[in-house]
This record gives structure tokens, sequence and C-alpha cells, in this order.
């Protein structure tokens, strides 16, 4: 980027436009005396700039403000009219700097707290499917639906809920969704045709460093034991 920028004397009434690659450093060099041109009356406000992709546009619009009365009367009504929002004192450098900061963490900070949000309810959505998918099965193989026993599984990312294996072809097999980077342990899970009993299973659900367990006790019994 390039940098047209319009400066004030703190203590003389003298102004001064340039241009620069750099306007952190060059507005340093005009403070400590290093440009002949504005030793004399330096310290320097910043109190206007303006941003260009090409170093060619810079100087063209520098070269207007410099020899164009009209352009730069209205940079200067421009800063009047700006410094008076700030009751009379421009911004420097370090201000302008540590405002945007301070802008930044807060911008960070929503982010974090977006993310965080975003997945507690990804968490809660997909204990809340292993619930419901193991559930189904269980009411499925309790009510002698089908032929064979039930149970729930996981293939290609899904929940499935089956009837004999997880292999199965029936059309009674049932998808349900599972949010992208979920780990599920200690499946599959199947009940018997009737009684709707299992084996006791301790099924953990993870997410974004966090985990929960879904007890499956043999009495048919279905619950998360840390909610």
């Amino acid at each position: 980027m390039y940098y047209v920028y319009f400066l004030k004397s703190k203590k003389y009434n003298e102004s001064y436009v340039g241009s620069t690659d750099d306007l952190r450093r060059r507005f340093s060099e005009h403070n400590k005396g290093k440009q002949q041109s504005t030793k004399r009356y330096k310290p320097w406000s910043l109190v206007y700039y303006e941003a260009y992709q090409s170093e060619k546009d810079a100087r063209e619009r520098e070269s207007r403000l410099k020899h164009h009365g009209n352009a730069i009367k209205e940079v200067k009504k421009r800063t009047q009219d700006s410094t008076k929002m700030v009751l009379g004192r421009a911004f420097t450098i370090i201000e302008l700097l540590v405002a945007m900061g301070v802008m930044t963490i807060i911008a960070i900070g929503a982010i974090s707290a977006w993310k965080e949000n975003r997945n507690k309810v990804i968490f809660k959505q997909a204990k809340e499917n292993v619930l419901l998918a193991i559930e189904k099965a269980r009411n499925r193989a309790a009510t002698g639906f089908g032929s064979h026993g039930h149970g729930v599984c996981i293939k290609d990312g899904n929940l499935i809920i089956y009837e004999e294996n997880c292999d199965s072809t029936y059309t009674s097999n049932a998808r349900v969704y599972l949010p992208a980077s979920v780990t599920i342990l200690n499946l599959p899970v199947t009940f018997q045709r009737i009684t709707g009993e299992s084996a006791d299973k301790d099924i953990q659900v993870g997410y974004g460093g966090k985990t929960s367990t879904i007890k499956v006790k043999s009495d048919g019994a279905i619950y998360e034991a840390n909610p």
C-alpha cells in the first residue's frame, strides 16, 4: 500500500503533504527531524491520510494536493470537521494503533465465543442423535418389528439403525445424521427381538475436546451418564 498524508505542526501554523509506502516510519522520521523540509516545524500530528494500491496514484494525488488549491482546501476542511468531532484533538498514530488493537481483541473474543457456542450446539446435537437412534432401535426390537433384533452402528459417517446386523440390506434400515468430526466409540449395540434386552454398553460421544457417555443397560435402560 502507498499513502498520501497530511501533517500539522503542533507549534507552528504549518502543514505538510507527503506520500510514502511506510506511513509509520515516515511519520516517525518527520518528528525526529530526519526530513530536511519539515524538521524546523516539528513536532507534527498526523491529521489525515489516504491509502492507494499503486505508487503512481499516490504520487499523482500528492501532486494535486500540493499544487491545486481547491484539493488541499477540501482536505483541510475535512480535517477541521473531523477534529471538531473529537473535541479539537486529532488522533496520533499510536492512538490509532491502540484503537485498532482493541478492536482486534474484541473481534477475536467474539469469534472465540461464537466458535465455543457452535461447538456446544454440535456436541448437543450429536448426543441427541445417538440417543434417538439407540432408543428407536430398542423400540423396534421390543415391539417385534421385523424378523430379527435391531441395533445401531456407524457406517459411512452416519448412524445406521439396522435389523439383524450392520451389513444387512433390509429396507427398514434407517440413517441418522451425525455431524462431521464427531467420534463415537463402542458401537454397535444390538437389542433382542421382543425382550429388548442387550449387553451393557458405555458408548462414548466426543466432539471439540468434550466427551459424554451414553449408557445402555442389559435391562434396556438408556441414558446419558454425564449430561
